[in-house]
């Protein structure tokens, strides 16, 4: 009974695994045929330094002024084509350009700085976000329960990179194959990529990200002496920079420690100060709306604008002083 019950279950997983071979494979294809692409976010992911090399080093309309929008994927909401309108309505012609990354921190904007300045950018705004600094990384504790079956997606982890490396595909959208199928089918431009979630299943998450305590002293910390070096640069090549802190959710605010966020406080003083900018900050303005994908993604739904049009105005307010 037992070596049949082993057989049977053996059986059911080789079957689950052959349909997610031919499904993935069969998606693998579609994307490779048909890249997505939209002007609302350039960077998807994780992209290397030569795949942004490509984005930096390409041939730019000399006469074209623009603006470009840097930071974590908590800047991704921000719609450049809205931000472009706004600022039209103002006689302002501007084109608009979100590089946001997933889980980037100015030590990794610093390091394609070069390129990013020989794109002749007019203004560069930066997305400051607690994140940057309060740990060199941040561990994300969830429950989950024992799996019977194998783990397609583990199983095909190496073969992600494999395909990356070897053929140079871009496998960013593996990481969220249904969502990504479904953005294309819909068109980039009009997909809700982080849609609205209800605030009680955002509360009921048992996701909850832990920062770690151990902060050096602010001046010391690697993130914010590559910021520096940033803005410095960038002001010694005639760019203008704007710095403000993305938006997140109470939930967020909450999980963090008193020392974390008077932490962050001071380095966002400091910024301010060593560099004599102003830092505008969301960090609290959207806290209790139900605008939120999770704890730091406010949705990018295009009924719901708040972000970008108050970003827009902190634009015109830096052009035109």
């Amino acid at each position: 009974m037992v070596t049949r019950l082993m057989n049977k279950n053996l059986k059911i997983s080789l079957a689950v695994l052959t349909s997610f071979i031919i499904s993935f494979s069969v998606l693998v294809s579609f994307v490779i045929m048909f890249p997505i692409t939209t002007d609302k976010i350039v960077f998807h992911g994780h992209p290397t330094e030569n795949q942004q090399a490509k984005f930096y080093l390409q041939d730019f309309d000399p006469d074209e002024k623009k603006i470009f929008i840097f930071g974590s994927s908590m800047v991704w909401p921000l719609n450049p084509e809205l931000i472009q309108e706004n600022l039209k309505k103002n006689g302002l012609d501007y084109k608009v350009y979100n590089l946001g990354i997933g889980g980037s921190k100015p030590e990794n904007t610093e390091k394609v700085l070069d390129m990013i300045i020989s794109a002749k950018p007019t203004i560069i705004a930066y997305g400051v976000a607690d994140r940057d600094f309060i740990t060199d990384d941040w561990i994300v504790t969830k429950e989950k329960p024992p799996q019977p079956l194998p783990e397609p997606s583990r199983i095909f982890t190496n073969l992600f990179f494999s395909i990356e490396n070897i053929f140079g595909f871009d496998t960013e959208f593996l990481s969220r194959p249904m969502l990504n199928t479904v953005n294309f089918l819909r068109g980039p431009l009009d997909a809700e990529l982080l849609p609205i979630t209800p605030d009680q299943t955002i509360k009921k998450d048992k996701e909850v990200e832990t920062y770690l305590e151990d902060l050096v002293p602010p001046k010391q910390n690697k993130n914010f002496i590559s910021l520096t070096n940033i803005i410095t640069s960038l002001e010694e090549n005639n760019i203008q920079v704007v710095t403000f802190v993305p938006p997140v959710h109470r939930y967020h605010i909450d999980n963090l420690s008193e020392n974390q966020q008077q932490y962050f406080s001071n380095m966002l003083e400091l910024i301010s100060n060593e560099n004599n900018i102003p830092v505008y900050s969301f960090y609290e303005h959207y806290r209790d709306m139900e605008i939120w994908y999770d704890f730091i993604h406010v949705t990018t739904d295009t009924n719901y604008p708040y972000f970008s049009n108050d970003f827009s105005e902190i634009l015109l307010k830096e052009i035109l002083s």
